[in-house]
């Protein structure tokens, strides 16, 4: 087990040097969602890497041998868990992880992909593992990147012609709570990831998923009698939905753009 530690400051390091693991520190100013990553496999051994952040509680003892089992190399080169909420998840966040990680198992490939949106390239490195051969082949993970470094590798293995599976069995507890300006930072992110690296992605408008989840989530929020919830909802659609825009007309960009994309605050890192 390898862990890059950050300059944590709560004794993860101490704790994970104690119980054998291979800790390289490096600073926040260098954490980067790709370079990290990359360091990481640099220095692992195996023919699977599995990915997992601090923040990503796996669910049973079985979990990596769940989660790594489609893997061969050959036809399937990655795999993500299923994300559960924790038990203090806003409904709101309840029902992102349900629409994102459904209890059904599933496996994608290129062939299958109609339209090149954002959803047709979903995968999470919160809780992933990859072919170390398949990873090489397409390039590693993008660096330096901001965020989605993760749905960037998953558009370089499919459009390889790898598959992608999810695996629902293997499980992780894992959500956030983020504020207004938490999201907005986030989605201007992604909104620039999707403008910089549009020759990776050819991604088509996403304008009919997002608008597919919105219509979902106030369903599910008058169906569980939390209607009260219904226009906070709608405010944070909209936050993501002009910050997604910013970064991808370039209006605004996100610190470090263009010098360091390393440099984010540490709720992003996390």
């Amino acid at each position: 087990m390898i862990v890059v530690d950050s300059e944590s400051d709560d004794g993860t390091a101490e704790v994970a040097a104690s119980r054998d693991c291979i800790v390289h520190r490096i600073t926040r100013g260098h954490f980067d969602h790709g370079g990290t990553r990359n360091l990481g496999a640099d220095v692992a051994l195996g023919d699977t890497l599995v990915f997992l952040t601090q923040d990503a509680l796996p669910v049973s003892r079985e979990f990596i041998a769940r989660l790594v089992a489609p893997i061969d190399g050959h036809v399937t080169a990655a795999s993500y868990a299923r994300q559960l909420p924790a038990l203090n998840a806003t409904p709101t966040e309840v029902f992102a992880r349900r629409y994102n990680y459904p209890p059904e198992p599933s496996v994608r490939h290129i062939s299958g992909v109609n339209r090149r949106t954002l959803r047709s390239f979903f995968f999470s490195n919160a809780a992933s593992a990859i072919s170390r051969e398949c990873f090489e082949k397409v390039g590693r993970f993008p660096s330096p990147v901001p965020t989605n470094e993760d749905m960037l590798l998953c558009a370089r293995l499919m459009d390889a012609g790898y598959r992608i599976a999810y695996v629902a069995e293997a499980e992780v507890i894992h959500s956030h709570e983020w504020s207004y300006a938490e999201l907005f930072r986030r989605y201007l992110r992604i909104g620039t990831v999707v403008r910089e690296h549009h020759a990776t992605l050819r991604v088509e408008s996403n304008t009919r998923d997002g608008l597919d989840f919105v219509r979902r989530q106030i369903a599910h929020l008058h169906h569980i009698r939390r209607s009260e919830l219904i226009p906070g909802a709608i405010v944070e659609a909209g936050v993501k939905a002009m910050a997604f825009y910013c970064g991808h007309v370039r209006w605004l960009k996100p610190k470090g753009t263009d010098a360091q994309h390393a440099k984010v605050n540490r709720a992003e890192a996390a």
